[in-house]
């Protein structure tokens, strides 16, 4: 707008204040001045004023419900912004939502409000594999991170004891000193391949966020295999499940050896290796 006054008048403020979408009134200045204007001062010349605005600045704060922190957005309004992507162990970021709605907020320019929002995530799901090195199946267990895991049945290898289950890792991803990081390394029993080492037993416990892959621990049994003439022990042997038994040769004045039978049989016993009894 323009106003006359006269020479030698005072200069009056308007009696109204401008408004401006989303903007605060700053004042009005002369040109290429940076203080606003005083009111009341004698005029002696043409004066033009201009109104000055401040754009207004609102939030976006973020709930980050259990993610890594992320920094609360001020900018002004209409100003672009991108979305941010929480972290969380276990978890897939599923969008941020207004408190109460079901419907994903889209992050992409400052409202004129502030905005609280709060993270969705989604509970991934991890396996554990197991390998029984020759003993009886043993299914995989697919399970919800941090739920609870059940320890499954022990499998049986024929002649030996179930050691427990250790976790296989690539050599390649290990660091550090395996003994000082891991405890025992390549117990008995471990793999064969070069590439893989077995550390220390598994604990089960609840599920972490990332799949495992378990290998059996065996160990051989030992058995005892004892020979009698009649009712008198000529000796004994401690062997391993599996492994070479040499047959004893008895000499026996004036009768020629036949074998060695089992207790009850009329069947020679055939010697080859330690079987599981």
């Amino acid at each position: 707008f323009k106003e006359t006054q006269k020479y030698g008048s005072y200069t009056q403020k308007p009696n109204f204040i401008p408004e401006k979408e989303e903007s605060t009134f700053l004042g009005w200045f002369e040109r290429n001045t940076s203080t606003a204007y005083q009111f009341g001062e004698r005029i002696d010349r043409n004066i033009t004023l201009e109104a000055r605005w401040d754009t207004n600045t609102y939030t976006i704060y973020f709930d980050e419900n259990g993610g890594d922190e992320i920094f609360d957005i001020t900018e002004e309004f209409g100003k672009a912004v991108m979305s941010p992507v929480p972290t969380r162990e276990g978890y897939t970021f599923d969008g941020w939502y207004e408190e109460g709605s079901d419907v994903e907020y889209n992050i992409y320019r400052i409202e004129n409000r502030d905005v609280n929002l709060i993270a969705k995530w989604l509970v991934n799901d991890y396996t554990i594999t197991f390998d029984s090195d020759g003993g009886s199946y043993v299914p995989s267990i697919t399970a919800p991170f941090g739920s609870i895991l059940t320890k499954p049945e022990d499998p049986t290898k024929d002649g030996y004891d179930f050691m427990g289950w250790y976790e296989v890792i690539a050599e390649e991803d290990l660091e550090g000193d395996l003994e000082e990081d891991f405890g025992q390394v390549e117990p008995e029993g471990g793999v064969e391949d070069l590439d893989q080492v077995i550390v220390e037993e598994y604990v089960f416990d609840t599920v972490e966020a990332r799949d495992i892959q378990l290998k059996a621990k065996w160990k051989e049994r030992g058995y005892t295999v004892t020979f009698y003439d009649g009712t008198t022990q000529v000796c004994k042997f401690e062997q391993d499940f599996g492994t070479f038994v040499s047959t004893p040769i008895l000499e026996k004045e004036g009768y020629t050896f036949l074998g060695w039978y089992e207790e009850g049989s009329d069947t020679a016993y055939e010697f080859d290796t330690i079987e599981s009894r």
